[in-house]
């Protein structure tokens, strides 16, 4: 800026070579105080870049952590619900196992008490046979004394 002025001001007046020399030397200030704040500049966004890329790699490492610990707990969850669901498989293939144990324990038990029913319905008829075969043999019986009894009696007379 002000080797603008000092080329202006040569440029108007008539300057001498220390007047010129002192501008030349402020120029030469300016342009050495722009440069230092320049590489201030420079350095304070070289670190905040770094500081930028530490917080960037520091929060990917936390998610990271926390992504892998929430797919452990998540794996963990999936691992104890399907053994759940396996044990309760197993418990319902259980309760319809004695469930169709029952049932045909009862069709057993209910076709032994037919066969009990029909033996003793067989065995009644059959009683009923022997006895309406032994109340023959012993009317018979009966009428073949009185016979002979009348026999007697009338040999007798």
């Amino acid at each position: 800026m002000r080797f603008l002025l000092l080329a202006a001001t040569a440029a108007v007046a008539d300057v001498t070579l220390d007047d010129t020399i002192r501008l030349l030397k402020g120029v030469r200030d300016d342009l050495e105080m722009a440069e230092s704040k320049h590489d201030e500049s420079h350095q304070t966004l070289v670190g905040g870049c770094a500081a930028f890329d530490d917080a960037k790699r520091k929060a990917a490492a936390e998610s990271s952590g926390r992504l892998a610990t929430l797919a452990a707990r998540l794996t963990s969850e999936a691992a104890a619900e399907a053994a759940t669901d396996a044990e309760l498989k197993h418990i319902k293939k259980e309760r319809l196992d004695a469930k169709d144990t029952t049932d045909k324990t009862t069709q057993m038990r209910d076709k032994e008490r037919q066969e009990a029913e029909t033996r003793v319905s067989d065995n009644e008829k059959q009683l009923e046979m022997l006895e309406a075969g032994l109340k023959i043999i012993l009317d018979t019986k009966k009428a073949m004394e009185m016979e002979a009894e009348a026999k007697a009696a009338n040999q007798m007379t």
